[in-house]
């Protein structure tokens, strides 16, 4: 291109056209300085904008859901695990003057909101007797901080909302609360009870600026600053002091509907509209000026004065200038091509075709950008977080909508749903692949076939179609919600999925459940008799053992029992067990309860570990017990005339006090006190009739502290005195309690 410019014909046409020339170079440098000014401009609000959705999605998916998920499943069997059934207790029974229980529980919500910075309260509302539990009781809700919710006789269920509570714990000088946004999400009690069956809730309330504070630590650098707003502009959380006048700056763009890029000196504001938001809020982040806005302005001062050359120099600097002109021109379209993702390659590309090239690669981002899209609103839907009709939505429109929650054991996610592509492409049933984890995922079909039954069994079909394709060790749980008839409500199907799928555990082969099958097992948990395993474990019989662990494997997957009965039994009988196995051992850590990855699985484990300890028993039991009862009975008749403690044996057997009055209530039937004390009366028995001693003397050389105590049992054991019995030479009529080991 430059050797063309150094033609003779623009060498003529630069003579002849100077002015115009400089015209064109004067307004096409412009325009193009403008347009790259505004390219720079798209691309810093894209890169704010794109911060802001990654901010946005960490705080109202993943930090919520990681709370929801931690509050409901683990947060209080983490504090103390008998809260989950005293929260079942109020829920069956009330409060019933039970306030000593209560006051646990509200112990157990103190310590769970410390570990929790972000948890503002977590309340349990229970129907039964009209009381709600925080960190203090309330006999009646309309006391509790929680009044307002629960008589406002609409209480939205299993999705988050904003709302404003008053802050009991601030301003304690005026001793006026002060107004606190939080983030609620309310349980229903038992969990995902519907209608009747709703005995209460479960309120979580996250302080909302604490969670928008947090999501500081996740900013590119120092100098970045955010900012949520609401609908109305009001902040609602921020992650450090932000400047009135700018905040009154994007208040005016907020209200005006504008959402471009807001330039203050040095810094830069860019906005996520409330749209894509669930709940409604405006995130605003605060940068600083990139340097390449400061390049540009150099750059039209340099095109300024090279215009003013032109005009000086005229004729004998065109070529040059023309040169520069280029040469600046083709520096820019490589910045624009860098932009787009669009480097140098090597040989010769005209300008037509890295525009071209430039123009695939927009085409390929706005696919990708489209497809992430369509995903992330699938997630949004699931999670019950989408704002559906706030955006152009790309989900697919049916009469029913169904979700499977899917787990996979021995296959890979990606094999899995290329088999039902597969079959999709084959069916008129559609349906969307989800991967929410490793090894789980969930599937949203839609349908235009109106009855729930036909299209559940359908998904059933697609289901056991792909299991009789793959090969090799290959096992799934399925769970099928009910169908629902609007895009909005596709969570609350996921909802009954999930927990349908968990009954899969049940089963040993692939299973598909639906959610309609399970949700009327019994809510009460099995008695499952450990006392009665313990009893088997130390009596050390193993076919006793199978059979009883036999037993409650039939009770259990037979029994109509709902999955978390069955998880508590299970949990019992790994107690039983490792209770049994620490107290062989003289350990005193707990094996770690693992479940198995079915029923049969679980109980394979617990008869082994049972088996095992019952031979083990079997085999050291008698050696190990005659071995330190033989020593402790050997000491304590070479010292009964001296004062012999618990502390003493402690000393000499190196076992511990518990063992020790354990081994002699197992091993012969009595306490140790008793025993020693029947040991001192046979030995002053023995010294009645060897010898001419008085009564206290005889006393004192068998251990009694005192003659009135040792004539008092003495009577009590041989119904004489000590003196008829040395009188009677030893010739009383009674049946001595004798200890002996059990075999």
């Amino acid at each position: 291109m430059v050797d063309r410019l150094r033609g003779s014909y623009l060498m003529k046409l630069v003579m002849s056209h100077l002015m115009l020339m400089c015209m064109i170079l004067a307004v096409g440098g412009g325009m193009l300085l403008s347009r790259t000014a505004a390219m720079m401009d798209e691309e810093m609000q894209r890169s704010g904008v794109n911060q802001l959705s990654m901010l946005q999605e960490r705080l109202e998916q993943q930090e919520l859901e990681k709370y929801n998920a931690l509050l409901l499943n683990k947060a209080l069997s983490t504090v103390r695990q008998e809260a989950e059934s005293e929260i079942q207790y109020f829920l069956d029974n009330g409060k019933e003057d039970n306030y000593y229980r209560i006051n646990r529980l509200t112990q157990d919500l103190k310590t769970l909101s410390i570990s929790l910075p972000s948890l503002h309260n977590l309340s349990y509302y229970f129907m039964k007797d009209d009381f709600l539990v925080d960190r203090y009781f309330y006999e009646s809700p309309a006391n509790s901080p929680q009044a307002e919710l629960l008589a406002s006789g609409r209480i939205p269920l299993h999705q988050w909302f904003l709302r404003t509570v008053a802050d009991t714990t601030a301003n304690k000088d005026t001793g006026q609360p002060a107004l606190l946004k939080v983030l609620t999400y309310i349980h229903t009690l038992p969990y995902m009870a519907k209608s009747g069956q709703i005995k209460g809730y479960m309120i979580i309330d996250l302080d909302a600026e604490k969670l928008i504070g947090n999501l500081g630590n996740h900013l590119g650098s120092r100098n970045e600053k955010l900012a949520v707003l609401d609908g109305s502009g009001q902040m609602i959380g921020a992650s450090s002091a932000w400047d009135t006048s700018m905040l009154g700056q994007v208040r005016e763009q907020l209200s005006a509907g504008i959402y471009s890029i807001l330039k203050q000196e040095e810094q830069v504001i860019s906005l996520l509209p409330a749209a894509e938001s669930a709940f409604g809020w405006n995130y605003v982040l605060l940068r600083q000026q990139n340097a390449l806005i400061l390049t540009t302005e150099k750059m039209k001062q340099d095109i300024g004065l090279a215009a003013l050359a032109i005009f000086a120099l005229g004729g004998a600097l065109a070529y040059m200038v023309s040169r520069w002109c280029y040469s600046t021109f083709r520096y820019m379209t490589q910045r624009v091509r860098a932009l787009t993702g669009q480097f140098m390659t090597s040989g010769l590309v005209s300008e037509i075709g890295w525009l071209d090239q430039a123009l695939r690669r927009l085409d390929q981002q706005q696919k990708k950008y489209a497809s992430n899209l369509l995903m992330k609103q699938w997630r949004e839907l699931i999670q019950g977080s989408a704002a559906y009709g706030e955006e152009e939505m790309f989900i697919p429109k049916g009469n029913s909508f169904l979700a499977v929650s899917l787990e996979l054991y021995g296959m890979d996610q990606a094999a899995c749903a290329e088999y039902l592509r597969a079959l999709q492409s084959e069916a008129a049933l559609q349906g969307e692949y989800i991967p929410m984890s490793a090894t789980e995922a969930v599937l949203v079909y839609w349908s235009e076939l109106p009855d729930d039954h036909e299209l559940e069994g359908a998904v059933i079909l697609q289901l056991n179609e792909v299991a009789e394709r793959i090969e090799g060790p290959f096992r799934y749980a399925a769970g099928i919600g009910g169908a629902v008839s609007k895009p909005e409500d596709i969570h609350l199907s996921v909802a009954e999925a999930e927990t349908a799928r968990r009954y899969g555990f049940l089963e040993e082969g692939s299973m598909a459940i639906r959610y309609r099958e399970v949700e009327q097992r019994k809510d009460y948990f099995t008695q499952v008799k450990p006392e009665q395993l313990d009893t088997l474990l130390r009596a050390g019989e193993p076919s006793a053992l199978e059979q009883f662990l036999a037993e409650c494997e039939t009770d259990l997957r037979t029994g109509n029992y709902s999955i978390d009965a069955v998880e508590l039994a299970l949990m019992q009988l790994h107690l039983s067990i490792s209770k049994a196995k620490m107290m062989l051992e003289g350990s005193g850590e707990a094996q770690a309860y693992v479940r198995g990855a079915t029923l049969g699985d679980s109980f394979a484990k617990l008869k082994g570990m049972a088996v095992a300890i019952a031979y083990e028993r079997l085999e050291k039991r008698n050696d190990r017990y005659e071995r330190i009862l033989n020593a402790i009975r050997l000491y304590v008749d070479n010292h009964l005339h001296e004062e012999i403690s618990l502390e003493t044996l402690t000393e000499i057997t190196s076992y511990s006090k518990q063992y020790i009055c354990k081994l002699f209530k197992d091993e012969m039937q009595t306490t140790f006190v008793d025993y020693l004390t029947l040991r001192r009366l046979e030995r002053a028995a023995e010294l009645l009739c060897q010898t001419e001693d008085p009564a206290v003397l005889i006393a004192e050389r068998s251990g009694f502290g005192s003659s009135q105590y040792f004539s008092r049992k003495f009577k009590a054991h041989y119904g004489v005195t000590p003196v008829q019995y040395r009188q009677a030479n030893g010739n009383i009529q009674i049946v001595p309690n004798r200890f002996k080991m059990n075999n």
